[in-house]
């Protein structure tokens, strides 16, 4: 699922784990809140449905694809790849 996304930061920085997935629901829904945007309304805008979208932001990994994450990313104004580099620097196992 996030296969795309690892090769991509391997590239870049070689030492990019791929062990642990960034916990961007957390990310998420931080924004969201931020941004005043009630779940409901976030749904109907990224056009999931409510339920998906409450799983995304318990990261759970089904309901996490990378097109889910692009239409969440871009309704908040914010690219993938912020919403990863947060996540992982949001983990408590991060040690970069």
């Amino acid at each position: 699922m996030y296969r795309e996304i690892f090769e991509r930061y391997k590239s870049i920085f070689p030492k990019f784990p791929a062990v642990r997935r960034p916990q961007v629901g957390s990310v998420i829904k931080t924004i969201r809140i931020d941004k005043g945007i009630r779940q409901m309304d976030f749904a109907k805008t990224v056009k999931i449905k409510e339920p998906t979208l409450k799983n995304i932001e318990n990261d759970h990994q089904q309901a996490t694809t990378v097109e889910n994450l692009n239409k969440c990313a871009k309704a908040l104004g914010v690219s993938i790849e912020t919403l990863i580099l947060m996540g992982r620097e949001w983990d408590q196992a991060n040690y970069f």
